[in-house]
């Protein structure tokens, strides 16, 4: 019983890796513009009563692992400008398309 309820839990968290991967290539958009600086794009489900500035997002780790994928900003970045669109409701929240520009430091 406790092997299967193992199997189980390693099972989920594959899972989750998987998706979690997925939902990077799915939802995310890395672009480079020609003075070197960045832009990212994400979805980002705000919860009902909170502005997504509040919401703590875990995209950042996406940003990351699209710097190190184009081999950029080995020494950090900046964050230059962040943006939030409305895109539509969902049953967890309101859906909103956070745009980050950046810059190498």
């Amino acid at each position: 019983m406790r092997l299967a309820a193992s199997l189980i839990a390693l099972s989920l968290c594959a899972g989750c890796a998987t998706v979690d991967a997925q939902d990077r290539v799915d939802i995310t958009d890395f672009d480079v513009l020609p003075d070197g600086r960045f832009v990212y794009t994400t979805d980002l489900t705000v919860p009902a009563g909170k502005r997504p500035e509040e919401v703590p997002i875990g995209r950042e780790r996406w940003l990351n692992e699209w710097l190190v994928q184009n081999s950029m900003c080995p020494g950090g970045y900046e964050i230059l400008d962040r943006t939030f669109v409305a895109t539509h409701g969902s049953l967890t929240g309101q859906v909103y398309q956070a745009t980050y520009t950046g810059a190498c430091v």
